[in-house]
């Protein structure tokens, strides 16, 4: 698979994960190790089993949804890659209806035997800047 046909791909099953429909992006993951994944929804699994599974249980908490995705930045190696995008999604997530998620993503994909494919993702939630809305200070001043 070339590389413009899996980023074409991934828009579509990313479209069917947030359906409820994990099969197409399972698709696209690799089923060799190493594997990570760091989810939006916490934790972190590594191993390509059990980073599949967490894939799968994810797309089970997503119902009507509809994926856009921009991409920020790809690097793109002979056998390795990286995107950074920002995902927004709204859907049903776990239940609640009109919900709306942006995220930021880091995928990292390497050149297996049949193509392009997914050993890595780090996904966190979209927050505003620091200088939007700065850390609060852990270390008060003596007053």
């Amino acid at each position: 698979m070339e590389w413009e046909t899996l980023r074409s791909l991934h828009q579509q099953a990313s479209t069917e994960f947030v359906r409820g429909n994990s099969a197409p992006l399972l698709e696209l993951y690799s089923s060799s190790d190493p594997m990570h994944i760091c989810g939006a929804f916490g934790g972190y699994e590594t191993g390509a089993e059990k980073v599949r599974a967490r894939v799968q249980w994810a797309g089970e908490q997503y119902r009507d949804g509809h994926y856009a995705e921009e991409l920020i930045e790809q690097w793109l190696g002979t056998d390795s890659a990286v995107t950074l995008t920002i995902e927004t999604i709204e859907a049903t997530i776990g239940g609640q209806t009109n919900r709306r998620q942006e995220l930021r993503v880091t995928l990292v994909y390497r050149r297996e035997h049949d193509g392009w494919k997914i050993a890595h993702r780090h996904a966190d939630f979209l927050r505003p800047t620091s200088t939007e809305n700065p850390f609060p200070a852990t270390n008060p001043t003596p007053g």
